[in-house]
């Protein structure tokens, strides 16, 4: 009998006779660094799928985040509500069909940080029984021989009492080089523990992102930095932020102070980054401060996932400015757009990315109808070189008086 075509119950077009457990594909559900949704939704989703099933077996994995405690009383919870289906903890399994193993069609792994692991004959089986050999890097080839590596190394599927998971992920890492590839404008969003967020995406500590910054600013001479931080909405303020960003960064801070607007680079160094503190209820930065305050940096963002809508948008504010050189603030243009909650696609690269393909002709209609020189701040996701080399030629071209 060959594979059924139909993707949800593919493995009932095998022998549930001549399968062993550990040869089924592993269907793990991952959610990385996004913070979503209730358990609660993952585990009736399950119940459901096997309902309208009949011999698809499942591995659930589930660990605590790192960086966050075990919920409690969670290995009582996930017994409760998937009791009827999980298959307990026990070293046999590996020798056993499917056929011999159903009903019970999950073997659930749960990975806590301190409570107590799961033990033999236990309904949840402990992490001993699903390794892997992970590594972090952002590096394709790296991990891809890193994997052939740790496979090898393994024993045959058939000799093993344990579930081996080879990741063909590679994972962003802090030092993006996005400062390297011409990026001279930030826009960073914390949360209360100052981690960087960017709505329901929460990485890392913004501790990396000041190391990053002052490791390129220690390779460089003259790069002036414009760092944006901002307080993500929904968000309370980090505890004495301002304070810490100060001290972090004060060496080479240039203060808030209109006067900087009619400098050149020279009469700033050895200074170079611009902070601009937004906070939601802490106090804002007051003239003289190391950091500036939100007024300095503005734009006239509209939530939008059409690239025309938006296109229009930044080309009707932007000509409504006053030009770069009588005004004392920073003006950004974004060429992003938005996921719509009514719309079939929700990702942000591949909406965002409608709109990447218009920024020269951005720029060029600025030049045609008039008023290229209020362009100061042009900015996008997802950056590549393109997009900074566009950028960068038109300040050099004014720099060189030819625009």
């Amino acid at each position: 009998m060959g594979l059924s075509p139909d993707r949800k119950n593919w493995m009932s077009g095998l022998n549930p006779e001549k399968i062993q457990v550990n040869q089924i594909e592993n269907r793990r559900v991952c959610h990385g660094i996004l913070v979503t949704y209730n358990i609660d939704v993952v585990i009736k989703d399950i119940k459901r799928f096997l309902s309208e099933t009949q011999s698809e077996i499942i591995i659930l994995e589930i660990r605590t985040e790192c960086g966050h405690q075990d919920p409690p009383e969670f290995e009582t919870y996930l017994v409760e509500q998937l009791g009827d289906f999980l298959i307990h903890q026990d070293e046999h399994v590996f020798g056993k069909t499917i056929a011999e193993l159903l009903p019970k069609r999950i073997i659930c792994v749960w990975k806590p940080r301190k409570s107590p692991h799961p033990k033999p004959g236990s309904p949840l089986w402990s992490a001993g029984y699903l390794k892997d050999n992970w590594i972090d890097t952002d590096l394709p080839s790296t991990k891809f021989e890193s994997n052939l590596k740790h496979l090898s190394e393994q024993p045959p599927v058939s000799s093993r009492k344990f579930f081996y998971r080879v990741e063909n992920t590679v994972t962003p890492q802090p030092n993006n080089p996005v400062l390297v590839r011409g990026t001279r404008v930030i826009d960073i969003r914390v949360q209360e523990n100052r981690r960087v967020c960017h709505g329901i995406l929460v990485t890392y500590n913004i501790d990396v992102v000041i190391k990053d910054i002052k490791r390129f600013l220690s390779e460089t001479q003259s790069e002036i930095i414009i760092l944006e931080i901002r307080t993500e909405c929904g968000h309370q303020d980090p505890p004495e932020f301002e304070t810490y960003l100060v001290e972090q960064l004060g060496d080479f801070l240039i203060h808030q102070d209109e006067h900087v607007f009619g400098k050149t680079i020279a009469e700033l160094l050895p200074k170079r980054i611009i902070c601009v503190w937004k906070p939601r209820k802490s106090p804002h930065p007051k003239p003289g401060s190391p950091l500036w305050s939100a007024g300095y940096l503005k734009d006239n963002w509209i939530d939008t996932d059409l690239p025309s809508t938006k296109f229009e948008s930044n080309l009707k504010h932007l000509s409504e400015q006053p030009p770069v050189s009588s005004r004392k603030f920073f003006y950004r243009v974004e060429n992003t757009v938005t996921p719509q909650p009514n719309n079939p696609v929700v990702c942000v690269k591949p909406v965002t990315k409608r709109i990447h393909k218009y920024a020269r002709l951005f720029i060029t209609q600025c030049f045609s109808r008039g008023f290229a020189d209020r362009l100061q701040i042009f900015s996008t996701d997802f950056i590549d070189e393109d997009f900074v080399d566009a950028c960068v030629g038109v300040t050099h071209a004014r720099v060189e008086g030819k625009a």
